[in-house]
């Protein structure tokens, strides 16, 4: 093939590679078949494409359906236009992968806990950012840590939920994982420094026009959501 033809091919599929989906898409493809050509040198040529590509997607790819999905369209491009006559996303073994990847359960959320030295780097910085996110995030930290109560505990607490009681906030948590029907318990932060913040935010939040102690900001109506915290 003349250099001339080769060049010209070239450029014929780069406007594929660029126009055969959005442009953004486009970049994500990019940057997948970048990571896998990197990948291909460190695999023995001799090694079976299907078997690269199976490998690559494991490593890489085997936590997110849908990384998957975009990872198998990207190499599926790849292939074509590198005029492969046996494209290797076809193979069974790449499909039964996919759906693998898809029937895992997610994995679970919550499971370290902070040591004492990176709460207080959290902390610390969170106190130095400024606007309402960071503030919010940071009171949520220091409630739950304060209260001993998990993430969703401390954001169905409301503005009077929180109360001044002999040297101490008491907190009534309405709503316990462990106790769904229950009478409220109560817990108690000991005042000190912790507990400015925390009253400060408490003022924020009824400035805001809302009965929630960690509201939404873009709707203070409604409270700030697990999902959104998390």
């Amino acid at each position: 093939m003349s250099s001339t033809f080769s060049d010209r091919l070239t450029a014929a599929k780069d406007v594929i590679k660029r126009n055969h989906v959005a442009t953004s898409t486009a970049k994500v493809y990019a940057r997948i078949e970048e990571r896998f050509e990197t990948f291909l040198e460190t695999v023995p040529s001799d090694v079976p494409e299907v078997d690269k590509v199976l490998v690559f997607l494991n490593e890489n790819f085997n936590k997110s359906p849908e990384g998957f999905r975009a990872a198998t369209a990207a190499l599926r491009a790849f292939y074509v236009l590198k005029g492969a006559v046996e494209n290797p996303l076809d193979a069974e073994v790449i499909k039964l992968a996919g759906r693998a990847v898809t029937r895992q359960a997610p994995l679970p959320r919550h499971k370290v806990k902070l040591k004492a030295g990176e709460f207080s780097e959290a902390i610390n910085f969170l106190s130095q950012s400024a606007g309402d996110k960071p503030r919010r995030m940071m009171n949520l930290l220091l409630v739950s840590a304060g209260a001993y109560l998990r993430p969703g505990e401390a954001l169905s607490l409301r503005n009077d939920d929180i109360e001044e009681e002999r040297g101490y906030l008491k907190i009534q948590i309405k709503k316990d994982k462990t106790n769904q029907k229950g009478q409220p318990r109560f817990a108690w932060i000991k005042d000190g420094p912790q507990v400015v913040p925390i009253r400060e935010w408490k003022e924020r939040a009824q400035e805001l026009k809302s009965v929630w102690l960690f509201p939404n900001l873009k709707d203070p109506s409604k409270p700030w959501k697990y999902d959104a915290a998390a």
